[in-house]
């Protein structure tokens, strides 16, 4: 059963590209210290799986990119992926996804028509040792969209083949009751556009409506990124399939606009709306969402930002402190109104 977002279900990621972070049971000190309650990582490592056993942390694991393409053509690859990496340590260990590969819809070097099959595989692999508790997903990034602005006109790509991946996907996890996981990044988006894209839209500071769309009122880049994702569902007939944000965060240096400041700002009100169950405009309501990262990862490849997510120095002393917004996200009312939208499902 998914269960529905409660007053401080949060996620953080856990990476782990560097060499100076600490030992893993103290990692989970210091999550519990942030009062985050779940945690996504980015493989099986076993003695971080462990870390978390009887932690009361539900956790997210990872097949990685180079991992499911195996699965895809094997059951028994399956079988023993998940008697290997997940019997050892579940349940006491709370596994409560399984994110297969990441963001590989995004990587054209990736062998995408193995993406649906390897997590039918796993599916059937975790019934067989009846772990039918724990769901299967896959990070896709916002790259995803052929067109995103207004919300409203929200709609997959489907070019390289990536319609049939998407329908199949779709599929899959509508009929498994799991969710569809995208990572979203206001950052990047105001980054390539920031003639159209104001800074303060892009870090939830405006309190003003910066876009309509439809009666429905935009005042934060995220909740039009968000809700061009459901429409985008919507439009395949999966109006109804949950969503949650595997990843979301602002770097603190890098890049011009990568502050210490302006990560404080938007990660913390990023954690406080999660934390409120506000949702979006399309679909007020709760959202479970993780932020990226947990630590500053010195090891990171690509540009000088990739290192510069962490809410933590490797020290486990703060980058900065997360803080409340001065001013109310919404409207008390739409709060009150507002109900879960991540189900419950058998």
């Amino acid at each position: 059963m998914f269960v529905s977002c409660s007053c401080q279900d949060i996620g953080v990621n856990y990476g782990r590209v560097a060499n100076n972070l600490p030992q893993p049971d103290q990692v989970v000190n210091l999550i519990k210290s942030l009062q985050f309650k779940r945690v996504k990582i980015f493989d099986t490592d076993r003695t971080v799986l462990r870390a978390f056993a009887n932690s009361g942390i539900r956790l997210t694991v990872a097949v990685t990119n180079q991992e499911f393409s195996s699965i895809a053509r094997s059951s028994n690859a399956a079988s023993d992926w998940v008697r290997n990496r997940i019997a050892p340590i579940y349940p006491a260990t709370n596994v409560e996804f399984i994110a297969v590969g990441n963001e590989v819809l995004s990587d054209p070097g990736l062998p995408w028509p193995d993406l649906v099959p390897s997590m039918w595989n796993l599916r059937n692999a975790l019934n067989s040792l009846g772990f039918n508790q724990i769901k299967i997903t896959t990070p896709i990034a916002t790259d995803i969209l052929k067109e995103s602005f207004p919300p409203s006109a929200g709609e997959f790509r489907s070019d390289n083949g990536r319609d049939s991946v998407v329908n199949s996907l779709l599929g899959f996890l509508s009929s498994t009751n799991s969710v569809f996981m995208a990572n979203v990044y206001t950052f990047f988006a105001w980054q390539g556009n920031p003639r159209d894209i104001s800074l303060e839209y892009a870090l939830f500071q405006s309190n003003d409506v910066k876009v309509w769309d439809g009666g429905k009122g935009y005042t934060n880049l995220f909740d039009a990124m968000v809700d061009a994702i459901y429409s985008a569902m919507e439009r395949k007939g999966y109006g109804n399939l949950p969503l949650a944000i595997g990843e979301s965060g602002w770097p603190s240096g890098g890049a011009p606009g990568a502050t210490v400041e302006n990560a404080k700002a938007f990660n913390s009100r990023l954690i406080r709306r999660t934390r409120s169950g506000v949702g979006t405009p399309r679909k007020p309501g709760g959202l479970a969402a993780w932020v990226f990262a947990l630590f500053n990862e010195n090891q990171k490849g690509g540009p000088e930002l990739e290192r510069h997510f962490g809410l933590l120095y490797p020290n486990g002393s703060p980058v900065y402190p997360l803080q409340r917004p001065r001013h109310p996200i919404v409207r008390e009312d739409a709060v009150n109104n507002s109900s879960s939208l991540l189900h419950s499902a058998a």
